[in-house]
């Protein structure tokens, strides 16, 4: 009886998690709705425009060690334009790479 309930329980967990990992990868890498939530929290004023003083106010630690990078007119803000373009270049990098290997 017990090997009965522990294999039925073993069971149900191993769906549980299968099907968590299977939503998981519906979201896609990463996140993009937690991320457009967190640029949001990042842009203080709400002006669509992410300054380097308000990612540096947000902790967002990430953002700023790319930011020079993605601030492509070295004006100390991110617009949405620059934050595209940048993810499209990340995007062409990645399948370049994955093609070479």
């Amino acid at each position: 009886m017990k090997t009965k309930l522990l294999l039925i329980v073993s069971v149900i967990s191993l769906a549980l998690s299968s099907l968590t990992q299977a939503e998981t990868d519906k979201s896609g890498p990463p996140n993009r709705k937690k991320m457009m939530e967190r640029l949001k929290q990042i842009d203080a004023d709400g002006d669509k425009v992410i300054t380097y003083e308000e990612a540096t106010a947000a902790n967002a630690e990430k953002l700023l060690k790319k930011f020079a990078e993605i601030d492509t007119n070295g004006d100390n803000a991110i617009t949405k334009e620059e934050m595209h373009a940048h993810r499209k270049a990340k995007r062409g990098e990645r399948s370049t790479s994955s093609e070479e290997s």
